[in-house]
């Protein structure tokens, strides 16, 4: 059995084989092999294979593999594999069955499949509705709305229609699909094509 385990609850910890586990629940920890386990809830961490495991709920992180995983909430992480290392999910059923790495998971399956936010570590970047953390620093997948300012340090590519009430321009703005095809400067003045119209 694992070195320094503390187990409590009917069957916690029980065939353990990972040291420095903690295990309280009834199963909670049962044939775990990672180490420096804790795991909190009725089945939490029981048959996980991976390393540093924090485990909260009910059933949650249960048949985890993946590495340095926190799941908390009702089967969270439960059935996480061994390709989703460093993963944080919170929420009911968060990160359960999942196959990425990296990546923090706020989500309440019961109510939306669809996960609140899902950011990932590695690149740092975040979305809003959406599981698409492949490409923007934030994707949102819906509408915005803003109360104050917002400040564009780039370029702000608008693919659909676009209303605005009041726009400030500090240097221009660029329409067609050259992008030069129209133009509205800070002055005011509009270009068509070659030709500015004062």
């Amino acid at each position: 059995s694992g070195t320094a385990q503390t187990a409590l609850g009917n069957y916690a910890g029980q065939s353990n084989t990972g040291n420095y586990q903690t295990a309280v629940g009834y199963c909670a920890g049962n044939s775990n092999t990672g180490a420096n386990q804790t795991a909190l809830g009725y089945y939490a961490g029981r048959e996980n294979t991976g390393a540093n495991q924090t485990a909260l709920g009910y059933y949650a992180g249960y048949q985890n593999a993946g590495d340095r995983v926190i799941g908390i909430g009702y089967e969270a992480t439960r059935g996480n594999t061994a390709t989703a290392d460093d993963v944080v999910a919170i929420g009911y059923q968060a990160g359960k069955d999942n196959t990425i790495a990296n990546l923090f998971i706020l989500k309440q399956t019961n109510i939306n499949a669809v996960p609140l936010i899902q950011g990932n570590f590695s690149s740092g970047n975040v979305s809003i509705g959406s599981t698409d953390t492949s490409t923007y620093k934030l994707y949102v997948s819906g509408t915005g709305h803003y109360t104050s300012n917002l400040s564009v340090g780039g370029t702000l590519g608008v693919t659909g229609a676009s209303t605005l009430s009041s726009a400030r321009i500090t240097s221009a703005i660029y329409f067609g699909s050259s992008g030069t095809d129209y133009q509205i400067n800070s002055s005011g003045s509009a270009k068509l094509y070659d030709t500015w119209v004062y």
